[in-house]
């Protein structure tokens, strides 16, 4: 598995990762990826995980598994999924959005050029 942050590669022992987080590893999908020097907000995976023992409090997911990862990428909720769900294959939609730095560009020159397109 490889994880990008910042333009910096993560690359965690796939076995070793779902062997901690007790993950069944033919049971692990993403939805959505990043490409280097690009950043991800809200990327979504499933994965299917022990459930705590009956009259014990459910387990912290998120804890678990922001243990295996590097401080700058965090899991911050979950939630149970029927067994046919695939975060991948399951997507309805997905949003982008790209920002980009103004400084040194002149914004005017873009704007005439950009209304040339119209039509």
């Amino acid at each position: 598995m490889c994880i990008r942050d910042s333009g910096h590669n993560y690359t965690t022992d796939a076995n070793s990762l779902t062997e901690s987080m007790h993950l069944v590893p033919d049971m692990f999908s993403r939805c959505g990826r990043t490409d280097k020097g690009v950043s991800a907000l809200g990327n979504a995976f499933s994965c299917r995980m022990r459930v705590s023992r009956e009259g014990e409090p459910p387990l912290d997911y998120c804890k678990m598994i922001n243990m295996a990862l590097p401080n700058t990428i965090r899991v911050i909720g979950w939630a149970y999924v029927d067994d046919t769900f695939d975060a991948r294959f399951s997507c309805t939609q997905r949003v982008y959005r790209y920002f980009i730095h103004l400084g040194g560009l002149n914004v005017a020159k873009m704007e005439e050029a950009l209304d040339m397109l119209v039509g």
